[in-house]
């Protein structure tokens, strides 16, 4: 669980679907992003490894599609946010 960008909750759950990822197993995670600045928050994300590439769905697209990607990148640090 996120409130804005920091991980408040499940943090083991994250770090065991990335361990089964890695490990070439099929995953998957729900992603639960409160965000203080949106009315229209919470937004919640699926996540999925499947046969070697990762699959994400967000309830907040437009257009749902399935579209594989082949790295999943954790990117850390700051918001230039105000």
């Amino acid at each position: 669980m996120m409130r804005d960008i920091e991980v408040i909750a499940n943090q083991p759950l994250w770090d065991h679907f990335i361990e089964t990822a890695a490990q070439g197993n099929n995953a998957g995670v729900r992603i639960a992003r409160f965000d203080t600045d949106e009315a229209k928050s919470p937004f919640f994300s699926d996540l999925f490894f499947n046969d070697g590439h990762y699959y994400l769905f967000d309830n907040s697209a437009d257009n749902q599609r399935e579209e594989a990607f082949s790295y999943l990148l954790t990117l850390k640090g700051k918001s230039n946010k105000s």
